[in-house]
């Protein structure tokens, strides 16, 4: 993935913990801010619109129009059920 990305992707939330079905919910075609920053790795993903999302969620996918996806473990969540949000994750190698 480049430094950044900004258009419109598939963004799956999942809530994955140990013992527990894992809770997923995609939204697609989501217009996405996205960027990495740091070492270890640091991605901010900024939504323009309102999002699904599983209760306690955890991990982050972001598949973008190259076929690419951009995964990783959530760090901080500004979550808003009728709003923009955004979150940070450390990048899944």
């Amino acid at each position: 993935m480049s430094q950044t990305y900004q258009g419109t992707a598939s963004v799956l939330l999942a809530s994955r913990h140990l013992g527990v079905e894992p809770d997923e919910c995609l939204n697609e075609n989501v217009t996405v801010r996205l960027s990495e920053s740091g070492t270890p790795t640091i991605a901010r993903l900024e939504v323009d619109q309102p999002v699904q999302w599983p209760g306690h969620a955890n991990h982050v996918e972001v598949r973008l129009p190259d076929g690419s996806v951009v995964k990783g473990v959530i760090v901080e969540i500004n979550r808003q059920p009728e709003d923009a949000g955004w979150l940070t994750f450390s990048l899944d190698d």
